[in-house]
């Protein structure tokens, strides 16, 4: 009689089968284009009203130039998830340089602007940089970590554009001369007022509304509210031990007299001032003075050192937007995978990637 047996011997290295179901390929030709187009379309529109906002110093320029570049920035951050090959994202990064470097078609035709083509280089290695870094995340993850990706290669991808506009910024006001006598006020304005609160905060008295003799007063006076009472006593020895005290006739010819020393002291500095004429005209007719007193070579020093100043302006500010840009990334990643135009799926039972239908 034969026994079966009911305690067979289990195989200790099964055969484990791939489960990779299709290949890692570039699919859904209609929407990579699509992809391609509206990033062509948003960084010309963004560099179109940056350029505007440089001649104007309109603020709405730049909010509309912030606005086109963060869906610029979202797009590309999501080139790794949905293109595959390394040739077309290289060819979408380099069509969308030159879409930027459209709006300024009459710097390159007839003859080039070779500092304008090196800044859509720049552009177009920074971005394709930005990419590979997030790409390799992606390859080095087992399942598909959207933040960390895109965490990886925004930064390098935001120095690039930030890069060309500073390049911008330099080439509008000490290349082409679009720099403007309105524009230049409009910045003077914009920098004294932005900066009365701050000074405010410590010389209450000050005053920047007015003219430069009405300015000159309240230094004086915020100046003399500070001395000491022996100072006082030491200058004018029949005045009060506190200036506040004073009489009302001996505190105005206090203020006048250090109000017309400052006005010396400073006119010994940058040359006559007009006490009537507004403050704010004044300090910007003195820098446009002094500026074009200025050699030739120290202009293109001043120049390259304002485009260095302003990029670091705007990398100070850029990463504030950098949560918006994955925020805005993250929401068309997610409506791609709900509506089905998109999916996951697997590489050897080991990778998640994503594919367009």
């Amino acid at each position: 009689m034969v026994r079966k047996n009911l305690n067979p011997v289990m195989t200790q290295n099964p055969t484990i089968i791939s489960q990779s179901k299709e290949a890692e390929e570039d699919r859904g030709w209609f929407k990579i284009t699509l992809f391609a187009l509206l990033g062509i379309l948003s960084v010309y529109a963004g560099s179109y009203f940056f350029n505007e906002f440089l001649i104007t110093a309109l603020y709405s320029r730049f909010f509309a130039s912030v606005l086109f570049f963060v869906l610029f920035l979202a797009f590309v951050v999501l080139y790794p998830f949905i293109i595959k090959s390394g040739v077309k994202k290289g060819l979408i990064l380099l069509l969308q340089a030159i879409a930027a470097l459209s709006v300024f078609f009459d710097r390159l035709y007839p003859v080039p602007n070779y500092i304008l083509l090196g800044a859509g280089l720049v552009l177009c290695l920074f971005l394709l940089s930005g990419i590979n870094r997030s790409s390799q995340i992606l390859n080095n993850s087992l399942s598909i970590k959207f933040l960390s990706a895109t965490k990886a290669g925004l930064p390098k991808m935001v120095t690039g554009l930030l890069i060309f506009l500073s390049v911008l910024f330099y080439l509008n006001y000490f290349e082409w001369g679009k720099f403007t006598d309105k524009l230049g006020q409009n910045l003077v304005v914009g920098i004294i007022d932005s900066s009365e609160p701050v000074v405010k905060f410590w010389f209450s008295d000050i005053n920047f509304s007015g003219s430069v003799g009405t300015f000159l007063d309240s230094v004086a006076l915020s100046q003399l509210k500070r001395l000491r009472f022996d100072a006082v006593k030491s200058s004018q020895n029949n005045f009060a031990d506190n200036f506040q005290n004073l009489l009302p006739a001996q505190k105005a010819a206090m203020e006048k007299q250090v109000s017309l020393g400052l006005k010396t002291f400073i006119e010994n500095k940058v040359g006559p001032l007009n006490a009537s004429a507004p403050l704010k005209e004044m300090v910007y007719s003195l820098l446009k003075k002094n500026f074009n007193q200025l050699p030739s070579a120290t202009k293109s020093i001043f120049g390259l050192l304002s485009a260095f100043v302003f990029f670091l302006t705007l990398k100070g500010f850029a990463f504030l937007f950098y949560w918006l840009i994955e925020a805005v990334a993250f929401i068309i990643y997610k409506f791609l995978i709900i509506t089905g135009l998109a999916y996951i799926s697997l590489e050897s039972r080991s990778r998640e990637f994503v594919i367009l239908k």
